[in-house]
């Protein structure tokens, strides 16, 4: 409210978010969303990842990191919304923003994600920064145990044979569905890995929106500049 804006963003400093489709800006495709009476937009991740220990800090991300790998938890980035006036409620550490008549765009929005650098800064931001001040309350619910887990000698540096090499153009053409839709293999071995008591349907809406969405995955809305 006191800063007067049309639409929020929740990110951090190693996030860049970005529209779901190439050359459409991130204000052009949130004023198509809000023309369509949506309120809120989720996201899917692309998440680089170091090859080199060659990072510059306070260098462009972008410039500098072009492989990656998805990792499909949408459900977890709901973090731009409308104001609207009613009071938002935020979950998941700040992921999930809820509020009275939220209106989710079916189409994901996409965010890169820069979380570790080189080998010494993911030593530093696991082990000095994060560990030690992680709380018995945010492990009890399960937040932060990727971090929690780790050991040193973890090993950041990935071999690029791994991953995938990103292009804007290239990258949205050959994963239209898994980008829009947060759908995947890795998504789907994730959820059978879990134990049987502990698998959670999706919420009815992602039920209903998901094979909507893997049929028209490849028609682009009529986004245009404004």
């Amino acid at each position: 409210t006191e800063l007067g804006a049309h639409w929020y963003i929740h990110t951090d400093v190693d996030e860049i978010r970005l529209s779901p489709w190439p050359g459409v800006t991130l204000r052009d495709a949130l004023h198509h969303v809000d023309r369509l009476g949506f309120t809120a937009v989720d996201y899917n991740s692309v998440q680089f990842r170091p090859i080199d220990d060659g990072f510059v800090d306070r260098s462009s991300f972008e410039d500098y990191f072009h492989h990656f790998n998805l990792e499909f938890f949408s459900n977890y980035q709901l973090r731009t919304w409308k104001f609207t006036g009613r009071r938002v409620m935020t979950t998941s550490g700040g992921h999930n923003m809820f509020f009275a008549g939220r209106r989710v765009y079916p189409y994901d929005f996409l965010y890169k994600h820069y979380g570790v650098r080189s080998q010494r800064h993911g030593e530093k931001k696991i082990f000095r920064d994060r560990q030690g001040r992680l709380s018995a309350a945010e492990r009890a619910v399960g937040w932060h145990r990727h971090i929690a887990e780790m050991d040193p000698g973890e090993k950041f540096l990935w071999d690029p044979s791994e991953l995938l090499r990103f292009d804007e153009h290239e990258t949205h053409r050959r994963f239209t569905v898994e980008l829009l839709a947060s759908i995947g293999p890795e998504q789907r071995d994730a959820w059978a890995r879990q134990p049987l008591h502990k698998r959670r349907r999706p919420p009815l809406w992602r039920r209903i929106a998901s094979p909507v969405r893997r049929q028209v995955a490849r028609i682009v809305p009529p986004v245009r500049r404004y």
